[in-house]
């Protein structure tokens, strides 16, 4: 009875691979669903972004007068428009969602669609697939690396399918694959071209084996059609890679021996609290291994036929794919741990080895009951693994609730400086979310850089915080000649308590003792609010000033020379003489 229920099992698996997929499609994407907020260490930098870009479309002027978008040739950029594409209509939290759920959907398909390329005689470990949807990196937020892949094994799926009759029209949905793929991740994008370059390779040795003889002029043709989707996307690259050159190099970490515990505990996959995840993880590495145990046994069956199998179809699988995962995990093995502007190397590594890995694994044609018993078991890893996960986000999205409270109580169009002592490293930019859903300026903005969709203008505000200089509390120099004068209207403080705990001696604590007062209808649990108190001693300084034709006569002398309007030079006059007093005091 058993026996025959397994032989049913068997042809309808034969059958239903493309139900079975999207059944397990959507379960993977339900525990972004679970909650309202998607907690990550990165993720509210990238709404804070899209939430800056709508505002610059919408002509905001604070917004321009602070931030301005960065390069066309910027490559680390996708999940950005998207996000902010989305906000055009909805608000933050479910404009994550989307564009989160786009990336599971985009990775999963894309990765089923390069498989079904390769071979015809796929077999069930390309569902291998879903548990690496959610990386440790995807975690950390890093949404334009994660959906690079996406793109990545659709341009490589396409090329792999339309290699052999690649028409203009077929060059140019190559080339905007491509392009994708490089808007997402210049790392990623990397070894697409890599890849491209083996597979084109791979093509030109079978395609002479085939002929018997070797034309030059079709090898030429080819690689004209291959450098030509991807011409485009060199030209954005070669500017970029210089941009990104200008940035320094950090530590390097990690010895031989930490990056083999690291892949045989499979922390790559490890979200939150490693004690608890790790039994379950390390359960993907040794089930990895046992499918690469029969993948080599079953290549080692056809070693003594080599001649005649050469080839074989599965065979040239076997050599091209095998050289792309020796070498990225050879990389791995030998790679530093941080590039210029980049780190976490390593991670991002060995994400693309695994992935390149599980391609191979999946093309050769396998014992139906090991298909079984991988899809019973990814079953059982998700219910156990993402359970625990999601409680943990669930207590991420209660605190990441009480911090936009804090938010939907601020005026629209204000400055604001918001610093986060709540404990935690996935929180460590949570106070971030102040600023994802309202068009308020947070002059510490972290998530600010050339190498993202948008950067600080060069024409940029001289700001204060009370009456000192804003670089000193936010880490952004702001030059003396801006011709505008701002001050930070309020700074929001995520982590009271421990911020309490650590202010005696705290710089920010005793600028917010002489200029600002605590907003108690602001506040929360959670995040206390300080509004600037000082406007009104300001500008009682200021009609002084005004008074006073000597000062007036030498501020306008430095106005011509500088070019800096008049009422901007009295305020910073006033804003330092109000200073003079509280030091002296």
């Amino acid at each position: 009875m058993i026996f025959r229920k397994l032989i049913e099992l068997k042809s309808s698996l034969k059958v239903k691979e493309k139900y079975l997929f999207i059944i397990f499609l959507i379960l993977n994407l339900l525990p972004l669903y679970f909650t309202q907020y998607i907690g990550s260490l990165d993720g509210p930098k990238h709404l804070q972004i899209a939430n800056i870009m709508v505002e610059l479309w919408k002509g905001n002027e604070l917004f321009q007068s602070y931030f301005e978008f960065s390069a066309p040739y910027v490559g680390n950029v996708s999940g950005h428009y998207l996000l902010a594409l989305f906000r055009l209509f909805l608000p933050a939290w479910m404009s994550e969602k989307l564009v989160l759920s786009l990336y599971v959907i985009l990775l999963a398909t894309g990765f089923r669609y390069l498989v079904k390329g390769v071979s015809k005689t796929i077999n069930y470990s390309y569902f291998l697939i879903f548990p690496f949807t959610y990386t440790f990196l995807f975690m950390l937020g890093f949404y334009n690396y994660s959906l690079a892949f996406g793109f990545m094994f659709f341009a490589l799926g396409y090329f792999v399918r339309h290699h052999t009759n690649l028409n203009w029209k077929k060059i140019l949905i190559l080339s905007f694959l491509v392009l994708l793929t490089y808007y997402s991740h210049i790392f990623v994008y990397g070894f697409l071209l890599f890849s491209l370059g083996v597979l084109y390779i791979k093509n030109q040795l079978v395609s002479h084996e085939e002929n018997a003889s070797f034309k030059y002029k079709s090898v030429a043709s080819d690689f004209i059609r291959l450098f030509l989707a991807a011409f485009p996307s060199l030209i954005l690259a070669g500017f970029y890679v210089n941009l990104i050159l200008q940035y320094p190099t950090g530590d390097s970490e990690g010895i031989l021996i930490e990056r083999w515990e690291f892949l045989k505990q499979m922390k790559i996959l490890v979200g939150f609290i490693g004690e608890f995840e790790i039994p379950y993880t390390s359960m993907i590495f040794w089930l990895i291994m046992g499918l690469l145990g029969l993948n080599i046994g079953l290549i080692l069956l056809n070693v003594t036929g080599f001649k005649k199998d050469r080839n074989d179809f599965n065979f040239q699988n076997d050599i091209v794919w095998g050289v792309i995962v020796v070498v990225l995990f050879f990389l791995y093995f030998l790679m530093p741990n941080n590039l210029n502007a980049a780190g976490n190397v390593l991670n991002r590594l060995l994400i693309i080895a695994l992935y390149f890995l599980i391609v191979w694994l999946s093309v050769r044609k396998i014992p139906q009951i090991i298909n079984i018993f991988m899809l019973l078991f990814l079953l059982f890893y998700g219910i156990s693994l993402y359970g625990r996960q999601i409680v943990q986000r669930q207590h991420y999205d209660e605190v990441i609730k009480e911090i936009k409270q804090v938010e939907s109580n601020l005026p629209g169009n204000c400055t604001f400086l918001s610093k986060n002592y709540y404990k935690g490293w996935v929180s460590y930019h949570f106070q971030t979310y102040i600023g994802t859903d309202k068009p308020i300026v947070n002059v510490y903005s972290q998530a600010i850089s050339p190498l993202f969709a948008v950067k600080w203008s060069e024409n940029r505000p001289l700001t204060y915080v009370g009456c000192e200089s804003a670089h000193v509390y936010t880490a952004v120099f702001t030059a003396t000649s801006a011709t505008k004068t701002m001050n930070t209207e309020f700074i929001t403080v995520v982590g009271k308590e421990d911020f309490f705990n650590e202010s005696e001696g705290n710089p920010l604590m005793q600028v917010i003792e002489l200029y600002y007062t605590e907003r108690q209808d602001l506040s929360n649990d959670l995040v206390v609010v300080y509004e600037l108190n000082i406007q009104d001693r300001v500008d009682s300084i200021r009609l002084s000033i005004n008074n006073n034709q000597e000062v007036i006569n030498k501020l306008e002398s430095q106005s011509l020379e500088n070019g800096v309007p008049l009422e901007e030079l009295i305020t910073r006059q006033a804003l330092y003489h109000f200073k003079t007093i509280n030091d002296s005091q």
